[in-house]
């Protein structure tokens, strides 16, 4: 084995990073990305730097699986939706009351100029297409 370190052994976040029991979402995937410089396997990263391959690969796992879920909407994504352009209306879908019938009201869409757009069960597809097309255009 060489004496001399390869340079990700010398970082000094690896230094600060080794020093933690736990890691933050931040630590753990700065040390990720440390091992993936490395060029090592978590394995052969882990016995090289001294800590237990099931830490690496604990948070490998958390960083995939946080990766792969849909975020919650956050206060900024809503204010993108509030700044869209007027061709993009929001649509409020009603749920009809307790003693309607299927024939009655079964969507409600409505137009920022007040317009409101009442759907029943037996609306063909083709004519609520068209007037939500109207409904839109008229923006």
């Amino acid at each position: 084995m060489s004496s001399q370190q390869e340079p990700w052994q010398s970082d000094p976040q690896l230094a600060q990073l080794l020093k933690h029991s736990t890691w933050t979402a931040a630590q753990a995937e700065q040390m990720l990305q440390i091992q993936r410089q490395s060029g090592l396997s978590v394995m052969a990263f882990c016995r090289r730097v001294g800590i237990k391959h099931h830490r690496l690969y604990t948070a490998r796992n958390k960083q995939e699986r946080s990766l792969s879920q849909p975020t919650p909407k956050s206060a900024e994504s809503l204010q993108v939706q509030s700044i869209l352009p007027p061709e993009f209306v929001p649509i409020r879908v009603s749920v009809p009351a307790a003693e309607s019938t299927v024939s009655d009201i079964c969507a409600e869409l409505s137009h920022p100029s007040g317009v409101r757009l009442l759907l029943s069960a037996q609306t063909p597809d083709s004519l609520a297409r068209a007037l939500c097309s109207v409904l839109v255009s008229a923006c």
